[in-house]
């Protein structure tokens, strides 16, 4: 776990970094970062979602995921990843050994989350059963199930 936690504090200082680099993007770069840091989860949580939806063969709620990463990252935005925190984890990686390749690291991380959920429903395609709510259909194109 703390392995865990010190990868997300290292991505949450490269993405400090860029949005530093880059102050047109975000005014407030922690803000910007830990946002980063909870849209990466918020596909590993919808990747969950499509693993068990396979793994138990029933129908998963997409909504549950959504709004949960959602929360998540309300969460990371106002108590987590903060710029105190910036300034604590900057201390730890001043003097970082690798940086531009650790930094590929934090951008192939980056692309593999966002890619997972989708290569998921591709290869188990006839397994996956996601649906958005009945509810929700007024906001949706179609009035079936997003059958993938």
């Amino acid at each position: 776990m703390k392995f865990l936690i010190g990868f997300c504090d290292y991505f949450f200082y490269r993405a400090c970094c860029f949005y530093k680099q880059h102050p047109i993007v975000y005014a407030d770069f922690a803000f910007g970062a830990s946002t980063a840091v909870g849209v990466t989860h918020l596909f590993h949580i919808l990747s969950l979602c499509v693993l068990w939806s396979i793994l138990a063969k029933c129908e998963c709620n997409v909504l549950y995921p959504v709004v949960t990463a959602i929360l998540l990252m309300i969460y990371y935005d106002i108590h987590v990843y903060t710029v105190e925190r910036y300034n604590r984890v900057a201390k730890k990686y001043k003097k970082e050994k690798h940086r531009k390749i650790k930094g590929w690291g934090v951008v192939i991380y980056i692309i593999i989350s966002m890619l997972i959920p989708f290569v998921l429903c591709y290869l188990f395609r006839d397994e996956v059963n996601l649906y958005i709510p009945d509810w929700l259909r007024y906001f949706n194109l179609s009035d079936s199930r997003l059958n993938l």
